[in-house]
């Protein structure tokens, strides 16, 4: 499972403010990159971000997610 990269329509995942990375995933096995979630909200892609850290552990990424903005915000994923 891996978090969205793509804008997440309202009212998936569970929610109707969706998050998704915006951010590069880090290209080298064992590196850490910070990228930026934002959270969806009505027709705005962006309304509101926080910054998390990716680490690329060669066949999969580790996410070290912070608390969403808002209450009913989620962070969204993909299923392979």
């Amino acid at each position: 499972t891996q978090l969205s990269t793509t804008p997440t329509d309202p009212n998936q995942c569970g929610t109707q403010v969706t998050g998704w990375y915006s951010g590069l995933m880090p290209a080298v096995t064992q590196t850490v990159t910070n990228g930026q979630v934002c959270f969806s909200w009505h027709s705005n892609s962006c309304t509101w971000s926080n910054t998390i850290s990716v680490t690329n552990c060669g066949s999969f990424y580790v996410y070290e997610l912070s608390m969403p903005p808002v209450c009913a915000a989620r962070y969204c994923t993909n299923t392979p």
